[in-house]
């Protein structure tokens, strides 16, 4: 440990400075590792699993296959750890809804062909 003075409240937990500190049985040490670990490991299998829908819907896009759907899924599972994410969602959504009724318009206006005797 340092010999600067401490500085917090007593009975304020401390950050974990050292592995020593886990090893040496501290407990707020211990749920600190345990809960950074934890925020780091879900984090990288977010990161892993969203990755891989969205390059799997950009490669659908020239192959067969849904690719905006599984692209939009994968900024949804993005979206939980990023916000960045959020928004791109947001606004594919945006444009998802504007598409929809573009082509609900687009069908409404359509007329039937006339009947053939």
């Amino acid at each position: 440990m340092s010999a600067v003075p401490d500085a917090r409240t007593p009975g304020e937990p401390t950050p974990v400075d050292t592995a020593t500190d886990v090893a040496a049985g501290d407990p707020t040490r211990f749920g600190a590792v345990v809960r950074y670990l934890w925020r780091s490991s879900r984090r990288a299998v977010v990161v892993v699993a969203g990755g891989a829908l969205v390059v799997g819907g950009v490669a659908m896009l020239v192959l067969p296959g849904p690719g905006l759907l599984v692209i939009i899924a994968g900024l949804a599972v993005l979206a939980k750890e990023f916000v960045w994410a959020e928004r791109a969602l947001h606004g594919m959504k945006r444009r998802a809804a504007q598409g929809a009724s573009t082509a609900k318009r687009l069908a409404r206006r359509r007329t039937p062909p006339p009947p053939t005797v």
